[in-house]
């Protein structure tokens, strides 16, 4: 019974240590036989946080054995993480018996927590490098173009050879149509005759009146002595 009372005794210093040392946000008793309680751990970096809320239940002979340990909840911890955080807890846990542990036990986890901060921190940074090196090297093959090879040329000259020929059709169709009568008649003296036989062929019909006859003007400036050239 002795033994019990000192075990007792020993965990109620602890008790009021542990009290001593958080906030009442960080430390919240459950039970005082057996004595339960959970710890809330946080460690924080560049405004980044992460923490876990351990519960704890002394056995009766405690610390002569070791706490049971129960993480019940945690922010953005991988399951990976959380196993790691046990078993460093029992690792540290049995290299403690005999002594007063749980101050020791959280600030194992503390320690590791921050560890998880600063990996998390270099895996962002690695990932924004990698995002911003992809996005070069996108915008760089933008300007180095596709290798030309035989084949890929060869191809590329009949395209180029139609579009050219396209081209130059449409080029030659809109020149002919934009003549003035002066160029036309230059190209072929033949039209100068073509209107008086038009004129002429009407005069035979009986129902053409020559005031009806549209003869476009325009065609005719600019010819000069054109029809004395062609005579």
């Amino acid at each position: 019974n002795s033994c019990i009372m000192d075990y007792k005794e020993e965990q109620d210093d602890e008790l009021e240590a542990l009290k001593a040392i958080y906030t009442n946000e960080e430390f919240k008793e459950l039970s005082s036989s057996p004595w339960s309680f959970e710890v809330t751990v946080t460690s924080e970096m560049d405004g980044q946080t992460v923490y876990c809320v351990i519960n704890f239940t002394l056995p009766e002979k405690y610390p002569e054995v070791v706490p049971t340990v129960v993480f019940v909840s945690h922010s953005s911890l991988s399951d990976n993480q959380l196993k790691i955080l046990q078993d460093l807890v029992e690792k540290q846990a049995d290299e403690n018996i005999g002594m007063p542990m749980i101050y020791t036990l959280t600030s194992e986890v503390q320690c590791k927590l921050q560890e998880f901060l600063e990996s998390m921190k270099e895996e962002e940074i690695k990932r924004i490098r990698d995002e911003e090196e992809r996005i070069l090297k996108a915008e760089e093959a933008k300007y180095k173009g596709t290798p030309v090879t035989k084949e890929s040329f060869f191809i590329w000259k009949e395209q180029f050879t139609k579009e050219m020929n396209k081209d130059m059709s449409t080029v030659k169709e809109s020149t002919q149509k934009g003549l003035t009568g002066k160029q036309m008649f230059e190209r072929d003296a033949s039209l100068i005759l073509s209107d008086t036989r038009y004129l002429l062929e009407m005069e035979e019909s009986e129902n053409v009146d020559k005031d009806d006859i549209e003869i476009d003007e325009s065609l005719f400036q600019d010819l000069g002595d054109l029809g004395d050239e062609v005579t």
